[in-house]
């Protein structure tokens, strides 16, 4: 296995794997214990990491190194088509909100050092450009309204109500941005070269203004993979491997 990802709100696994150079991406239902891998397509990529952010689209990225540059592509599972998502950025790593209206994209910089965030749309385009610098593993998109998404029915049909506008960013960033400006990145943060202290914030993308959800400076976080979880943000924290929980402010 060369890189596994979950089918959104699924048991269902996704992974690639190796045969003479070529990858092969399947599937897999955990539910059924006699279930097989599904193979979905293969493709010529010399290292990947797989991302299922919706349920018809798999992205496929080259591992993410700020010494090359990398590329990713969209797999659409219906139409059985692989499409160029981004192409040949330094450092390239994305994350996706939950129906891949909005993405983040990091970018290395091309001197080797440090690197930019920017918000980009379903094609890859550039939407806006973040003035500070974190990992996209530091980040989480969610919906202003958080209620569950379901379709209305009525006597005669059921009418799918439209997808909220995910417009709202949590990141946690490095206080000191310098080390990541100096740094080789992605690449030393994911060895472990350094580790952060981070504050925690709530960032609207349509007016721009940043909400403070932490940044107690006598205690240290180094945020990885957040999740939001009813008024909580949940997180791994890499300077003691322990899972800690942040509440969130009331919204009305």
């Amino acid at each position: 296995i060369i890189s596994a990802t979950w089918k959104p709100e699924t048991h269902t696994l996704g992974f690639a794997s190796e045969k003479s150079g070529l990858k092969t991406i399947y599937s897999l239902d955990m539910d059924n214990e006699k279930a097989k891998p599904q193979t979905i397509t293969s493709v010529h990529v010399e290292d990947l990491v797989l991302r299922w952010p919706v349920s018809d689209k798999i992205i496929i990225e080259e591992k993410p190194s700020g010494l090359i540059r990398g590329s990713a592509w969209i797999f659409n599972l219906k139409k059985k088509l692989l499409s160029p998502l981004i192409q040949e950025l330094y450092g390239l790593i994305t994350t996706w909100d939950h129906y891949m209206v909005r993405g983040l994209s990091f970018s290395g910089g091309q001197t080797g050092r440090g690197g930019a965030l920017r918000i980009i749309n379903s094609l890859g385009k550039t939407i806006d450009r973040l003035t500070f610098i974190t990992v996209p593993s530091k980040c989480i998109f969610s919906a202003n309204d958080t209620g569950a998404i379901a379709p209305a029915s009525t006597s005669t049909k059921t009418v799918p109500l439209p997808q909220p506008n995910e417009n709202t960013l949590y990141c946690a960033t490095p206080r000191d941005q310098n080390i990541l400006s100096r740094s080789l990145l992605p690449d030393d943060y994911i060895k472990r070269v350094f580790y952060t202290s981070d504050n925690v914030y709530k960032i609207n993308l349509e007016s721009g203004l940043a909400t403070t959800i932490f940044d107690d400076t006598d205690k240290n976080i180094d945020v990885q993979n957040p999740l939001l979880l009813g008024n909580k943000y949940i997180f791994l924290n890499r300077l003691d491997n322990k899972i800690y929980a942040l509440p969130l402010p009331a919204t009305n």
